[in-house]
């Protein structure tokens, strides 16, 4: 098997970066694993394990949306006590998800294309009955500088988050709704990547929902608390 390299570059102020012990568990689960990095981040008094598993080839393919994907990673371990472990696999290796629950996946792929066939205009995806976190390269390639918003949203619906739209808009039950006057469209979790807005900001809201869900939600058995799937679409 050939190993390869993932170094993912953290820059994180009170962060701290170590593989994990050779003993641990994660290192033993399948030969195939080419490389592993967990990150472990604020000094919180318990973590809560997530395993993602991405693939070599897309990162070789998208590397300035890859670079965009682990920033967004790092951003939501910051504020929520997350360790993430992340897995790379290289082409014709498959990790084996048997007696691994809650594994979530990330693709970089063409939505639209063959395969996926997803809807015009969808840019991300989290699909909790796979565990999936799908972003379309199309958009992003043309779209470079929403690689991290696009994926830090993505991240938030897999944390449990709803979208946040206006107090004019309309939207399903449950979502939240900023007060008249309030602009929602710079929020990480409103439901458009609109081009020229900021959307790179964790908000309070959004990073005190995600620390309940982390500890209270993904730690329950057998399966995380979202059982429809979130799209974030481009918008104008």
């Amino acid at each position: 098997m050939k190993i390869s390299s993932i170094l993912l570059s953290v820059i994180l102020l009170t962060a701290c970066v170590s593989h994990l012990p050779p003993n641990d568990p994660v290192h033993l689960a399948e030969p195939s694993i080419s490389a592993s990095k967990s990150i472990e981040t604020q000094p919180y008094p318990f973590y809560v394990n997530f395993e993602l598993i991405v693939f070599q080839d897309q990162i070789e393919a998208y590397p300035d949306i890859w670079k965009g994907c682990e920033r967004a990673i790092q951003e939501w371990a910051k504020h929520a006590p997350i360790r993430w472990v992340i897995f790379n696999e290289s082409p014709g290796e498959k990790f084996s998800v048997l007696g691994r629950h809650k594994i979530i996946e990330l693709h970089l792929a063409d939505l639209q294309g063959a395969g996926y066939n997803l809807s015009d205009g969808l840019v991300g995806m989290w699909s909790p009955t796979n565990r999936h976190i799908l972003l379309d390269v199309d958009f992003l390639e043309h779209n470079p500088d929403k690689s991290y918003s696009v994926m830090l949203h993505e991240v938030g619906h897999m944390l449990g988050l709803p979208h946040i739209i206006g107090f004019s808009e309309m939207g399903y039950t449950g979502v939240l709704v900023t007060p008249v006057g309030v602009d929602a469209t710079n929020y990480v979790m409103y439901p458009k990547a609109i081009p020229g807005r900021d959307q790179k900001e964790l908000s309070d809201i959004e990073i005190e929902l995600a620390r309940h869900n982390v500890v209270y939600e993904w730690t329950a058995t057998p399966k995380p608390l979202k059982e429809h799937d979130c799209k974030l679409y481009t918008g104008h």
